[in-house]
This record gives C-alpha cells, structure tokens and sequence, in this order.
C-alpha cells in the first residue's frame, strides 16, 4: 500500500464530538448519522470555510478499554476566528510521526476497506506501531457523496 510517513508537531483541533459504541459495528452508523447531521446544521459549510491546510478532520480518539465506546470528532486546526458554535471542545494533538494512505472512492465504503487493509496487512508487516494519538481522516472540504471523493488518512506511529 502506498505511504508516506511525515512528521508533525503539536496542533490544536477543534470541533463536536461524539461517544459511540463499537459493539456490532455501531460506531460505523453513528459517525455516519453524525456526519450527516453536520451537513444538514451547515456545521460542515462553517469548517470548510475556516478550514487549514489540514482540511476537514473526522479524529478518531480510540477505544476506552473499560466502557468500550469510542470518541469521535469532526473539527478543523483551530482557526484565529471565533467559530460560535455550541459545544465546540478544544483538543491538542501531541507531535507525532504518522503514516499518512491517500484514496479515492465512495464514501464511506472506501474508507472502511482502507481502514481494513491498514489494520490486517499494512500495520502487521512494518515495524511501526500503533500510537496513543487519535486516528485522523482528512479532507480538503467536508465529504460529500460524490463517487470519487478524495480522503486520506493518518495513523499515528512510531
């Protein structure tokens, strides 16, 4: 699989979160319904438009070993504005190398099978290991449905 590994120091996130459950695959759904709703409340149109060279971020922060749910964010760097949105949390991403996988497709179908290949093939046969750094999915604007969306995604190794 095509990579590139780049370094990166501290930066500031910010964004809505939610807290999902990954029992049965429920993560997968509630992100999606969170994306969704983020389009219909322009929360998404508002990023783009203070959006960095980062993009649009979804973080995701992992899996807390005692409840088994997961942190999920959709934010953007911290902008020099005031964004003026209710319940916006503030989230500094510690420097961190990271393996950084472009690609292309339908979302979010294509990401899932990135995610996979990354995880079964990818990580299990490199010497890097798996940071306690969130996960981040990355796009130029917020998703859209198109059949050719362009997205990255960075996983924190070291």
């Amino acid at each position: 699989m095509e990579h590139k590994i780049i370094k990166k120091g501290n930066f500031i996130v910010v964004g809505k979160m939610i807290e999902t459950s990954e029992k049965r695959e429920q993560q997968f759904q509630d992100i999606l319904n969170f994306w969704d709703e983020s389009f219909e409340n322009n929360y998404c149109s508002l990023l783009s438009k203070h959006r960095s060279e980062l993009g649009v971020m979804g973080l995701n922060f992992g899996r807390n070993r005692k409840t088994g749910r997961i942190k999920y964010m959709i934010g953007i760097e911290k902008p020099n504005v005031d964004l003026k949105v209710d319940g916006l949390k503030e989230v500094t991403i510690p420097a961190s190398s990271w393996a950084v996988f472009k690609d292309k497709g339908k979302l979010p179908d294509k990401m899932i099978k990135l995610y996979k290949r990354i995880y079964n093939e990818w990580l299990p046969s490199v010497g890097y290991q798996h940071t306690k750094n969130p996960e981040i999915e990355k796009y130029s604007a917020c998703p859209g449905t198109r059949e050719e969306e362009r997205f990255e995604i960075w996983i924190p190794v070291i």
